[in-house]
């Protein structure tokens, strides 16, 4: 569900729980109903009880600050605002059925979603402690069952900066099953990329004392790109039970991992300092990369299942990695890709309403 980021290096200190508890939700509970619309090829969902109207000089009453999609689900966080302060919400719309989930609720606790897959949401939980620092909890949450939330990670992270700065969040993958996230290790130890399977235990991918970027596929394998030593390469290897390298390049060059089946992406450039508009496509079957190629004035944004997407001035452009066709997608210029389908919406939906947004899937 996210990406942009730049290289500096600071950070947590972490203490990691041995392996995962589970946590229940404050308030368990079914939540309002969400809508789903369909009107022609086009269909639209939201919450209708979040009020995105505003009171001069304050926050919007209700705002859907992030929202993800499965095949199955769509999860969006809430935060209201009151006299009282700030809660936060996650929720999750059955596809199938249309019925609303209340997946967790804090008060002055920010919830955001690291992933969505299957049945699992990635939340990570995060207090804000004041002077860039932060405590950080990784929830595994059933969002068919929230009752069986779990607690797979609490980390303190110090030193939290802005920007496209690189800071040491979890940055949780699952593919349904396993779930890889880095835990930070603070100012004067490593961080470590971990790999929990279904049925545990934790394993380390690798461990680093610099950026790291990494996704996880539907295998179980982790791609990830991290500095060499001297900070003058990005390099890229697959953890697939041990460790091995597919690639080197120029840290200038660098940028962000995506997975497909049997191939994984290394995206040139990232954050707003160097736009990515090219992927290396390094097939791990074994053969030459080959370089998917954003169109220009594109962007790419991330991918689907089986697509680099980019988004255009005319909306989305999808480049198939096994053929390099590239086609059509949504007429939207805000847009998040996922593996099974888009979120989208043009200028014209988020002056509407800029809690409702269009579905593609995939």
């Amino acid at each position: 569900m996210k990406r942009l980021a730049l290289v500096a290096l600071l950070l947590g200190a972490c203490v990691a729980p041995s392996g995962a508890s589970r946590t229940e939700p404050p308030r368990p509970a079914t939540a309002p109903p969400g809508a789903v619309a369909t009107a022609g090829a086009a269909r639209t969902i939201s919450f209708p009880d979040c009020d995105a109207r505003t009171v001069a000089g304050s926050l919007p009453a209700c705002e859907l600050l992030q929202a993800a999609l499965d095949r199955d689900v769509f999860v969006g966080v809430l935060r209201r605002s009151t006299a009282a302060g700030l809660t936060y919400e996650a929720r999750a719309i059955d596809l199938q059925s249309g019925e609303t989930r209340e997946l967790r609720q804090l008060e002055e606790t920010e919830l955001l979603i690291e992933d969505v897959r299957d049945a699992v949401v990635l939340l990570r939980q995060t207090e804000d402690q004041g002077g860039g620092d932060a405590h950080v909890s990784l929830l595994r949450v059933p969002w068919r069952d929230p009752a069986q939330t779990e607690t797979l990670d609490e980390i303190d992270l110090t030193g939290l900066a802005g920007g496209d700065t690189w800071n040491p969040w979890p940055y949780a993958k699952t593919n349904g099953r396993d779930v890889a996230w880095l835990h930070a290790g603070g100012l004067f130890d490593p961080h470590e990329i971990v790999l929990l399977g279904p049925s545990g235990p934790r394993r380390t991918v690798l461990t680093t004392d610099k950026p790291a970027y990494f996704d996880l596929d539907d295998q179980g394998r982790v791609a990830v790109a991290t500095l060499s030593a001297d900070r003058t390469k990005q390099e890229l290897q697959l953890f697939d039970g041990r460790l091995r390298q597919l690639g080197s390049r120029n840290a200038d060059a660098g940028g962000y991992v995506l997975s497909f089946a049997d191939t994984v992406g290394w995206v040139h450039g990232f954050g707003t300092t160097h736009l990515p508009t090219e992927v290396e496509l390094l097939p791990l079957s074994g053969g030459q990369s080959r370089a998917a190629r954003a169109e220009t004035g594109c962007v790419v944004i991330g991918a689907t299942a089986r697509d680099v997407a980019t988004v255009c001035s005319r909306g989305v452009r999808l480049i198939d990695i096994a053929g390099g066709a590239v086609r059509d997608g949504p007429a939207g210029r805000i847009v998040l890709a996922f593996r099974r389908g888009l979120l989208w919406r043009t200028l014209a939906d988020l002056t509407a309403n800029p809690e409702v947004w269009r579905v593609t899937p995939l």
